[in-house]
């Protein structure tokens, strides 16, 4: 195929010089086209066989050679691996070392200066090769002897071709005949033609050295010095009259006599089978020596153009391939940056919100443990000025007290406490006994028809908002810390559980409305207790709803009013802080019409107190100013808004002088107008009204 090919088309010197020097390749083809513009992949697979074979180049490029290797896609790999390739070249053939390093990798890739590629397959082909193929010029890229071995390959006119007719004819056509003229005219032409070819020969011979003495021309120009049409000429006379011969002499013995009876003998006549001849072209191609001279140039130009279509179509589908495997890893670039930058925004999301829920724990913890802290110091307060206020009323209590007054004179009994010191109280599992009767001489004294009726003080059932408006008017500032700081059973002790529910209600309401009025955050999420747990597990929704607006008889049916209780303040605590911390003290951010506003209140005018004459006591009594019987005068309180009744009377300690301690009659006591009570009668009941009772 590669001398078929060489015959019908001119191949450069340099090309022809690479064919012979990597003769021992056999897979990839050294075909003229791949080699005028060698692309990057068949270079790679000459270096993969030439690895294969010699192990040339295998640990610089490849280490070890895999079972299929895999050619560079990217453009910089691809030249990364031509510059390594170059340098064990250079490396191996040190004289050639400054003419391969004008061989640019880059070059190579783009195509650009095919005959310095070639010159370096050549190089490499000396390296691989050391010992059957020289190592080419530098500076001429065709050697004379490849000239003289490749002219041979084109068509010469007598070739072998032409003479196998001549052996093929006369074994074919012997017979034991006397030799006729005929005969003697076919051997003329066959010696005319031997001569020819030799003259054809020395022709060429001539040719040759006239090549040779002007610096060993190209293979084209010495073709071109062929007189090839003449010399077909020549060759076609000689076997148009070889086969007039051949026809004249191919008789049948009965009809022998009658050879020469045409009229026209120049003609040739065709072999039995075959059609007339026509134009001078036909009449060439039916002689046995052209026909098979242009029967072998048709296949060439077949086999050629089928090699350049077959060569076009490796090239565009390598190129499509190269093309497709750059897009896709491109695509794949991107779709892991794309990948990436996804990862990375959603770990940098996660984080964020990881810091924000982290930080809105610590604040919730901070604002937590602050309100703990606040209640716990408010509850210490609390409990302090308690014990300071028990401790000043035990001081004020110890007053020096006679035999005679303790047994008949009336004192003061104060029946509103905190219940703090008061023993525990057991109900009775016993069975009940009849009361005894008392018999007490005062209540003699003090009877219904002395006293009077009872008065009425209200009734001892309160509403909620009474009790709420009272301890408003008694804590005044400080009633939302009371109510949200007093321990859950002192603070049963002293109010009905359902007056201090309700009570607790509105104040709750009333925070959370003042919340919503200066838009802060809702206690909702808030779970100080398990009473609040247990409401918004049930119903997350409007549990604080539900626990301000019920009525008290079903939540203490349902929970421990002590539990109620602590959640209620816990609550309102959180509520109170929060109004607290955001927006200042409680006039700041309460209205006038609300139910929390406390209104100040003008102190009363003092009233000059007239004086008394000082009297002379008894010589057993000690001296001392003697005042009047009656207990100090004290102005009423204003009415109050919501509950339109008076204010609660305010008590002290100060008593007055004993009946024997004052001169002269005593004064006859007035009537009372309000019922009376006495240590006695006191000691052993308990009264829920708020109003607390006066002794005589």
């Amino acid at each position: 195929m590669g001398e078929a090919y060489e015959s019908g088309e001119a191949v450069e010197a340099w090309i022809a010089q690479t064919q012979v020097s990597l003769g021992a390749i056999t897979r990839p083809r050294l075909l003229p086209e791949r080699l005028r513009k060698p692309p990057f992949r068949f270079l790679f697979d000459i270096a993969v066989e030439v690895a294969r074979q010699t192990g040339f180049g295998l640990a610089e490029l490849f280490g070890e050679l895999p079972e299929k290797p895999c050619a560079p896609s990217a453009r910089e790999e691809k030249v990364d691996f031509l510059q390594r390739w170059i340098a064990a070249t250079a490396a191996a053939l040190p004289s050639h070392a400054e003419a391969l390093a004008e061989v640019s990798a880059t070059d190579v890739v783009c195509g650009v200066h095919a005959e310095r590629t070639n010159f370096f397959l050549q190089c490499l082909a000396a390296a691989a090769w050391p010992a059957p193929p020289l190592a080419p010029d530098c500076r001429e890229t065709a050697a004379p002897e490849t000239a003289e071995a490749a002219a041979p390959a084109g068509p010469v006119p007598g070739d072998a071709e032409a003479a196998e007719p001549e052996a093929r004819l006369p074994e074919r056509h012997t017979m034991e005949l006397p030799e006729a003229p005929e005969m003697v005219a076919a051997r003329e032409a066959a010696e005319q033609a031997a001569v020819q070819k030799k003259a054809a020969e020395e022709e060429w011979a001539r040719i040759q050295a006239a090549r040779e003495a002007r610096g060993s021309p190209a293979p084209e120009e010495a073709r071109k010095d062929i007189d090839f049409d003449a010399a077909l000429k020549d060759l076609g006379a000689l076997q148009q009259e070889f086969e007039r011969t051949a026809n004249a002499w191919n008789f049948t013995p009965g009809n022998a006599g009658d050879s020469s009876g045409d009229s026209d003998e120049d003609a040739p006549h065709p072999l039995p089978g075959q059609p007339a001849l026509g134009s001078d072209d036909e009449q060439e191609r039916q002689f046995a020596s052209t026909a098979m001279i242009f029967h072998a140039k048709e296949r060439a130009d077949k086999v050629n153009d089928e090699l350049t279509k077959a060569q076009d179509l490796l090239a565009s589908i390598e190129d499509a391939l190269d093309a497709r495997d750059a897009e896709l890893q491109q695509k794949k670039d991107l779709e892991v940056q794309r990948r990436d930058a996804q990862q990375a925004a959603a770990e940098a999301q996660v984080r964020a919100e990881q810091a924000v829920e982290e930080q809105s724990k610590l604040e919730k913890a901070a604002r937590k443990a602050k309100r703990k802290a606040a209640k716990k110091a408010e509850k210490e307060r609390l409990q302090k000025e308690a014990e300071e206020r028990e401790a000043e009323e035990k001081r004020a209590a110890m007053y020096p007290v006679s035999k005679t007054s303790q047994l008949q004179g009336a004192r003061l009994v104060s029946c509103v406490g905190d219940g703090a010191n008061e023993e525990e109280e057991y109900e009775w599992d016993g069975e009940p006994e009849e009361p005894e009767e008392r018999n007490d001489g005062m209540d003699a004294c003090f009877t219904d028809a002395i006293l009077g009726g009872e008065p009425d003080c209200g009734s001892v059932t309160m509403q909620k908002e009474d009790l709420f408006e009272q301890i408003k008017a008694e804590m005044r500032d400080t009633f939302v810390s009371y109510l949200c700081a007093s321990l859950p059973g002192a603070l049963l002790k002293r109010y009905a559980a359902d007056q201090l529910l309700g009570c607790l209600q509105m104040l709750l309401q009333e925070l959370r409305r003042s919340l919503a009025a200066h838009s802060l955050e809702d206690v909702a999420d808030e779970e100080p207790t398990s009473v609040a747990e247990e409401l918004q597990h049930n119903s997350p929704d409007g549990w604080l709803d539900y626990l301000q607006s019920a009525p008290s008889y079903g939540l203490r049916q349902r929970f421990d009013v002590a539990e109620l209780v602590d959640t209620f303040q816990a609550l309102a605590q959180s509520c109170f802080d929060r109004l607290t911390d955001e927006l200042g003290p409680m006039s700041r951010w309460v209205r006038e019409g609300s139910l929390l506003h406390v209104s100040p209140t003008l102190a009363p005018p003092r009233v000059p107190t007239p004086p008394t004459p000082e009297r002379t006591a008894s010589p057993e009594a000690p001296s001392r100013p003697l005042t009047g019987c009656q207990p100090p005068k004290v102005p009423p309180p204003p009415e109050s808004s919501s509950t339109g009744r008076s204010r609660v009377p305010v008590f002290d300690t100060t008593i007055g002088p004993a009946p024997w301690e004052i001169e002269g009659p005593a004064p006859t006591p007035a009537a009372p107008t309000t019922r009376m009570a006495t240590g006695a009668r006191l000691g052993s009941s308990r009264v829920m009204s708020s109003r607390p009772l006066l002794s005589r």
